[in-house]
């Protein structure tokens, strides 16, 4: 394991005049949710999949020996390592987002997009016993660019809550990097890539995207323009994170 680095980054969020210290109510927790609200407090709620995410039992019987007696670090870097070396990684532009499912990414061996590869660990990592909530995001300079009138397209990045335990923690869907020091109800993820220079804001959240009801790319852009359209910047406060590379 990597530490890779800590991000203390200043920045401010209004949504709809409010301001923001963190987080507000996210639009949507899912039908998995308790009063509208993830129940941090029973992970056991988060280890069933879903309609999106229910794993074959002959696909699973494959896969479950690699995870035998490992921790959840160890799957998390094994499941990694499979999909890198036995799936192929395609850009779809987003076409499969809430029709995709993981019986037909295991029929295929095709992940297009962050959605796929977060549909695909969710699942494994719940078969092995390991509560996960899937959490859409929108990016925070993308808001930024899209109030501006300035933006092109829409990115955002799904992120995988994780029980260890004890604790909650955040993993980037597409790579195996990790925030234990994560507060669940802070809704800024300070985790970049070469789109989004920022970090991500949580929309949604719950045990897939059938769950929180994202069932086309047309509903993630509804709520991500829902997002971006009370979006300003100030002066607050991004979470100092430390953020991990497992390896």
């Amino acid at each position: 394991m990597k530490r890779l680095f800590s991000r203390p980054t200043i920045l401010g969020i209004f949504l709809t005049g409010i301001v923001i210290s963190g987080c507000v109510t996210v639009e949507h927790q899912g039908k998995s949710s308790k009063n509208g609200v993830i129940d941090y407090s029973h992970p056991s709620r988060y280890l069933s999949n879903g309609l999106d995410t229910q794993m074959p039992y002959e696909e699973w019987i494959t896969i479950e020996p690699m995870l035998k007696d490992k921790n959840l670090d160890e799957c998390i870097v094994t499941v990694y390592d499979w999909k890198r070396k036995h799936f192929n990684h395609t850009q779809g532009g987003g076409v499969l987002v809430g029709k995709n499912n993981v019986e037909n990414i295991l029929l295929t061996r095709e992940l297009s997009g962050c959605h796929d590869h977060a549909l695909l660990v969710a699942s494994v990592l719940r078969s092995a016993g390991h509560p996960v909530i899937m959490v859409d995001t929108a990016g925070i300079d993308w808001a930024r660019q899209y109030r501006q009138g300035k933006a092109q397209g829409h990115w955002g990045h799904v992120f995988l809550e994780l029980y260890d335990g004890a604790k909650w923690l955040v993993l980037d869907s597409t790579r195996p990097i990790v925030i234990r020091n994560y507060d669940p109800q802070n809704c800024f993820i300070p985790i970049t890539n070469p789109i989004e220079p920022v970090g991500f804001y949580t929309m949604l959240k719950g045990i897939d995207p059938d769950d929180y009801g994202v069932h086309s790319l047309e509903d993630l852009y509804l709520h991500m323009n829902r997002f971006a359209a009370g979006f300003k910047v100030s002066n607050i406060d991004m979470p100092n994170y430390d953020i991990e590379i497992l390896k």
